[in-house]
């Protein structure tokens, strides 16, 4: 939740009008005003709003749960564009879920989905794999990538245990 707060922060110092953004997710502070809370109420039940910030847990719930109050938040997501940040955290038992969510949404709903990520789950080794592989938004960079250089690797002849330290 502290990457979804960070992002929230980000995205509401780009967007003027802060009523375009509604946050469901449950670090949310509800207002404490009743009208301000019950129109905050009926925003998250239909998830009415440009820019939603949540959970993938709000989605999948959204997706599979089947409550009334999950299905009428269903229509956001389709024509949408969803940004899933750090989808690396994704439980591998949960990929396949996920995949056959983001196959369905970019299908059949027309939802053009963004996966952000430093190191990319292997997505397409599910038992559902997505139907399409993703594109790389962002192009490998060798320079920005010396950086990271600090080991080298070399294949050594085998040798028994007892040798090990003095080829350490």
């Amino acid at each position: 939740l502290s990457v979804l707060d960070q992002n929230a922060k980000v995205i509401r110092d780009y967007l003027p009008e802060q009523e375009m953004i509604l946050e469901h997710h449950s670090n949310v502070v509800q207002p404490e005003q009743v009208d301000e809370r019950e129109e905050w109420e009926m925003m998250v039940e239909a998830w009415r709003a440009p820019v939603i910030i949540t959970t993938l847990v709000q989605l999948l719930n959204t997706m599979f749960l089947g409550r009334s109050g999950n299905i009428r938040r269903f229509h956001a997501l389709c024509n949408a564009v969803l940004v899933i940040d750090e989808i690396q955290t994704v439980p591998n038992n949960l990929l396949s879920i996920c995949n056959l969510t983001m196959n369905f949404l970019s299908e059949i709903c027309g939802t053009t989905i963004v996966l952000c990520s430093a190191t990319q789950p292997c997505l397409i080794d599910a038992d559902h794999p997505l139907l399409y592989t993703p594109a790389k938004m962002v192009p490998r960079d060798e320079v920005l990538w010396q950086v990271f250089r600090r080991i080298s690797l070399r294949v050594m002849e085998p040798c028994c245990l007892e040798e090990l330290p003095e080829r350490a």
